[in-house]
């Protein structure tokens, strides 16, 4: 006997698979519902993939512009700047910050140094040089610089030279749009700056300093168009600015530098080490130094305050090992190491206006420069949307007005006979009554199918 579990398939009813039908001077296409269906995804993706392509292409110059400035007699070289735009990814409101922890074998016998490299894919916005809340002529922690900022400092470093009797700073400094302080450019020493969406390096007249967002002054050109410029960045220096003599770029010590990739991603370097002066010296020389930016892909970077000043902070705690084991930064015993006030920083941040979450803290943050066209974007996905709907309910109207009378009398007679042979032989197989065959206008009751008669409680 056949067991009344036993499954028994029975054909699902298919609706035929109608076509919309043109006819042009002899010549005949037909579509059918699924072809016209698919054709409108496809009209969609294709435009939305248009629009995107066009506005998300990078646009970022990847070549310097050299723009030579003078040719005089102050110095013994033609001097002048260059000039990146800065990278951008678009749609994303986020700083793309990565810090990475670098470590190196340096000088003979070698010795291992360590120290951080921070690269921004977008800087665009997000990069600031900030000053302590008391202004030039007063130092403050490189942390609580960078707590204090507005937005807060996602990464801060060490940035410009100062008086280290009265803490002014030294050299050229603006922040926020705002020119602090300038100096003549035959005493002056190579900037980093940051105007127009684009990154500076080089030098520059106080007249010339006018419209910058940003600007400080470091110690040496370190690499130049790709390469080691040490040598002639020394001779074109202001050695005066600092403490060290005439060794301060041989000798080892702790180290903080700037500069940008060919593709106009900042790059900051940082190396662990000792103060500038005194035995025992670690960290890197300033050509081992422009060696691993260059090896790091910088095309352009200068050095920056370094020695017991060199500090980096991440969210507003420190995360490298400063050198600084003196008052009145540290404690008069010697036995610790500590941070030390400074002038200025380089803070990166995210932008004004969006708030972006991260682990442990809330950033202020902003929509991309490219905001225009990434709305734009939007705007044109949209349109390609709209379009392929547009299609596809054209495509169905046509399709409804050939009319479903012949699927509707597939289901009421065409389709009776097989499902209800197919019924039949289940019944059969689980040992079921048959079902009787009902005319037309007729009633199906318990009793003509084949069941007991419900029980009478009345």
């Amino acid at each position: 006997m056949a067991s009344r579990s036993a499954d028994v398939e029975v054909p699902f009813q298919k609706q035929a698979n109608k076509a919309l039908t043109v006819e042009f001077k002899g010549a005949r296409c037909a579509w059918s519902r699924r072809g016209l269906l698919t054709g409108s995804l496809l009209a969609v993706m294709f435009g939305t993939a248009i629009v995107g392509t066009f506005f998300n292409s990078d646009h970022t110059d990847s070549k310097t512009t050299p723009r030579r400035l003078f040719q005089g007699t102050e110095m013994s070289t033609p001097h002048f700047w260059v000039e990146q735009n800065m990278a951008e990814v678009p749609g994303v409101p986020e700083a793309q910050l990565n810090i990475r922890m670098l470590g190196a074998e340096v000088g003979k016998p070698p010795s291992h140094v360590v120290g951080h490299l921070v690269t921004l894919a977008n800087p665009l916005q997000r990069v600031s040089l900030a000053l302590p809340p008391g202004g030039c002529g007063s130092r403050e922690l490189t942390t609580v610089t960078a707590r204090s900022h507005h937005p807060a400092c996602r990464l801060a470093i060490n940035a410009g030279y100062f008086n280290v009797h009265d803490g002014s700073c030294i050299g050229n400094v603006v922040s926020h749009g705002k020119v602090v302080q300038t100096v003549p450019r035959a005493q002056g020493n190579v900037n980093f700056g940051i105007k127009d969406g684009k990154f500076f390096v080089g030098y520059f007249t106080p007249e010339e300093i006018q419209g910058f967002n940003h600007m400080v002054s470091g110690v040496v050109w370190l690499v130049r168009d790709g390469k080691n410029y040490v040598a002639q960045g020394w001779k074109e220096a202001n050695i005066t600015v600092q403490t060290s003599g005439d060794k301060y770029a041989t000798n080892l010590a702790s180290r903080s530098a700037v500069g940008f990739d060919k593709s106009g991603k900042l790059i900051v370097v940082q190396i662990d080490g000792s103060i500038a002066v005194g035995a025992n010296k670690r960290g890197m020389d300033m050509n081992s130094l422009a060696d691993k930016l260059i090896e790091l892909g910088a095309v352009q970077a200068i050095n920056l305050d370094g020695g017991g000043s060199s500090a980096m902070a991440h969210d507003g705690v420190l995360i490298n090992y400063p050198s600084d084991m003196k008052p009145p930064s540290c404690d008069p015993s010697g036995l610790y190491q500590c941070e030390r006030p400074v002038s200025t920083i380089l803070c990166i941040h995210e932008r004004e206006g969006v708030m972006v979450p991260t682990a442990g803290a809330v950033y202020n943050a902003q929509p991309v420069s490219g905001g225009l066209s990434v709305i734009a974007l939007i705007v044109g996905g949209f349109g390609a949307l709209l379009a392929g709907a547009a299609f596809a309910l054209v495509a169905r109207y046509c399709l409804d007005c050939s009319g479903d009378d012949d699927w509707e009398r597939q289901l009421s007679t065409g389709s009776t006979g097989s499902a209800r042979s197919v019924v039949k032989g289940r019944n059969q197989i689980l040992g079921l009554p048959p079902i009787p065959l009902l005319n037309a206008g007729s009633e199906l009751t318990p009793t003509s199918a084949g069941l007991p008669a419900p029980a009478n409680n009345n």
